[in-house]
């Protein structure tokens, strides 16, 4: 197999991985979502402290998911290189949020993940950063 044909696969197994971890996300599944993330994973949010490790995580998205009200988001991809164990993903996001009294809120932003792989050879999520292109609220 080429190197060509190589790196192809592991693109199409880094997407499987982000659809798996949107998809956990949209239907609240906390246990594939926290999968998804790596045991030293760190996410770096927006106003939020860091998030080290998988337990931080667990507790992190736990939080996020029991949000009363419905969400929806998509993610295009601009750039997306593997680097040996390691791979980085840039891109963009646009994000919905509906609260159970209808009023709905807005964001787009950019995003830089970082995925490496696991002993099992698996992509997970390692670095996450986010941030959003809208002026705060005051």
């Amino acid at each position: 197999m080429s190197k060509t044909e190589i790196l192809h696969q592991e693109k199409v197994r880094i997407q499987k991985l982000k659809k798996q971890h949107l998809d956990a996300v949209k239907q609240r599944d906390l246990n594939t979502l926290v999968e998804t993330f790596a045991h030293d994973g760190v996410e770096m949010s927006p106003n939020r402290p860091i998030i080290e490790g998988k337990e931080a995580y667990r507790t992190y998205c736990k939080a996020n998911l029991e949000y009363p009200g419905t969400f929806d988001f998509s993610f295009e991809t601009t750039e997306l290189e593997i680097m040996g164990n390691w791979a980085f993903e840039r891109g963009t996001y646009s994000f919905i949020l509906i609260d159970p009294k209808g009023k709905k809120k807005f964001d787009e932003g950019k995003y830089l993940w970082l995925y490496q792989k696991d002993g099992l050879n698996n992509w997970k999520f390692a670095r996450v950063c986010y941030n959003s292109n809208l002026q705060p609220s005051k």
